[in-house]
Order: C-alpha cells, then sequence, then structure tokens
C-alpha cells in the first residue's frame, strides 16, 4: 500500500505538533520532537484538503471534498 497523498500541512503554535492532511480522508497530528503520530482522526469521506488550528491552539479544524468542516479539540 503507499503512502498517502498530503494535500496540508499545519504546524501548531507551540511548535510541538504537526497536523497533515491527506487523500486517505485522514488527518494525523505529529509530534515534532521525535516524529511519532500522536492522533489520527477520522471521518471524513474524500480527501481533505486543508487543516488548521484555531488561534489559540486549542482546536483543530479540517474540511475536504466531501464539503464537511470537522472540528477536534
Amino acid at each position: 500500500q503507499k503512502p498517502p497523498v498530503i494535500t496540508a500541512v499545519r504546524v501548531h503554535r507551540d511548535g510541538q505538533l504537526l497536523a497533515t492532511a491527506g487523500d486517505d480522508h485522514r488527518v494525523r497530528v505529529w509530534s515534532l520532537t521525535d516524529g511519532k503520530l500522536v492522533h489520527r482522526l477520522e471521518g471524513h469521506h474524500d480527501w481533505v484538503r486543508t487543516v488548521d488550528y484555531s488561534p489559540d491552539g486549542k482546536i483543530l479544524a479540517s474540511a475536504g471534498n466531501d464539503r464537511q468542516i470537522r472540528t477536534q479539540d
């Protein structure tokens, strides 16, 4: 199985986390200190096109081709 195509990348304001979105309908959150996967968020039904943290860093939002906006706090 080939790795997903990454469509968006965002760094958390504290510089410790990196969120990626992809064509596999998932959002992943990675630790920038050790490169390990911290969270895998599912729920989209098509490519996830964008991901971003709220200004205070408490909410992660994603949107995709399925016309959904999903949030995770």
